[in-house]
């Protein structure tokens, strides 16, 4: 078997693609990073897959392909690396790269983004309305691969909700989560919008593998929810981060004056029915893993 990993190189590909490794051991796997050196363990090429040559340096007809790889933030002023621009030029080389492949089986990263904002549940029946340009570009991907069932190929998109672990830290420091610990490790308070009841859904990045490689042996097409399914308040997220950090006598700061924001409640009930999926890990052994991993580094 011939497997495909894009992202490899990013905080949930890195992960990944080292349990991919000992899921497939007598698979050949290309793992294929923008910044090149994956890890010592394994080398992935530095591709910019936004570039049709880079794809042409693909030369295995893949059986099978994880589409991880994704831009999140914009690029540097006057590039044309916008989250909009090269998400969707990625899922169009795919696509290409599919007509020659002609894979069994594509599993997509995808997001909660391409739902509209502030719904009381997540459920797949809602028709997405993406409110950002990263929703409309993983949208558009799940909309492309999904026509490669034309030459038999079965796509699979995940809506992944805030996945979290020791690499989002590293590369993701605006989220909340990221936030708390942050301040929290040099002793400061965690600062709450308001009254700190807003809920949002928190996948462990061990979790989000495994719904990868679940996805990967289903046998099902479509969209699927995939997060914890459990939601988390700020304050009790902030509350949470004190206490495994260890930070004695310290307390979530409130700002009452600035809006709590959009809640997330995420139905999860599809993924678990149709590809066996659970997660697994709450937020509270997510959280004393990522304290163990940073007190080691």
């Amino acid at each position: 078997m011939n497997i495909l990993i894009t992202g490899a190189g990013g905080a949930l590909g890195e992960v990944f693609t080292q349990k991919a490794l000992k899921e497939y051991p007598d698979a050949r796997i290309t793992a294929v990073g923008y910044k090149g050196v994956l890890s010592d363990r394994h080398n992935a090429p530095r591709l910019d897959l936004t570039r049709k040559d880079s794809w042409r340096k693909l030369d295995l007809a893949y059986n099978l392909i994880f589409h991880l790889a994704a831009r999140i933030f914009p690029g540097k002023e006057g590039t044309s690396h916008s989250p909009l621009h090269a998400n969707c030029a990625m899922a169009n080389l795919l696509y290409d790269a599919c007509l020659r492949w002609k894979p069994e089986r594509v599993v997509y990263a995808s997001s909660i983004s391409v739902y509209p904002p502030d719904l009381p549940e997540y459920v797949e029946s809602i028709p997405p309305s993406p409110a950002t340009p990263y929703g409309v570009s993983k949208l558009y991907g799940e909309h492309i691969l999904d026509l490669t069932r034309q030459i038999g190929t079965q796509a699979t998109s995940l809506r992944f909700s805030s996945i979290y672990g020791v690499g989002q830290l590293r590369r993701f420091s605006n989220t909340v989560l990221n936030l708390f610990i942050e301040r929290v490790l040099q002793k400061k308070q965690p600062v709450i919008h308001g009254t700190g009841e807003r809920v949002q859904d928190f996948l462990h990045v061990d979790d989000a593998c495994v719904a990868l490689l679940a996805a990967a042996e289903s046998g099902q097409s479509g969209p699927f929810n995939v997060g914890s399914g459990v939601p988390v308040s700020m304050k009790a997220l902030a509350e949470a981060v004190i206490r495994h950090i260890g930070v004695s006598g310290l307390s979530a700061d409130f700002l009452p004056e600035k809006p709590d924001g959009g809640s997330v409640r995420l139905n999860v009930e599809k993924a678990r029915q149709c590809i066996g999926f659970k997660a697994g890990i709450d937020i509270d052994a997510g959280l004393k893993n990522i304290v163990r991993q940073l007190k080691n580094a």
